[in-house]
């Protein structure tokens, strides 16, 4: 997830390779795969039903993972199997505080 601000950067990039690769069928295609999202009025959203299935989102618990710019949206079974695997972390984490810090 990305605010419109930070998406249309990222469809600016987008546009600008389409078209250095005259392929506008990929920019078309990109974009048809885009969901706008808006709160309602207590600042809630509901994720497209289309988008969830792209995903193999199958609810109703959700991990919301704040990623530097973006959200990101996992089923939790699915974090833990692809995107959060602790003890791979852990030792990546360990290098990078090595080669960061010098330690």
């Amino acid at each position: 997830m990305y605010t419109h601000r930070q998406f249309a950067r990222i469809k600016d990039n987008v546009r600008k390779m389409a078209e250095e690769n005259d392929d506008s069928i990929f920019f078309r295609r990109f974009m048809a795969e885009t969901h706008a999202v808006d709160l309602d009025t207590q600042g809630r959203f509901v994720l497209p039903q289309a988008l969830m299935r792209a995903v193999g989102i199958k609810g109703p618990t959700l991990l919301f993972i704040g990623v530097d710019d973006r959200i990101e949206i996992w089923e939790p079974e699915r974090y833990r199997t692809q995107g959060g695997d602790r003890d791979n972390y852990e030792t990546t984490r360990k290098n990078a505080a090595r080669r960061i810090f010098g330690i």
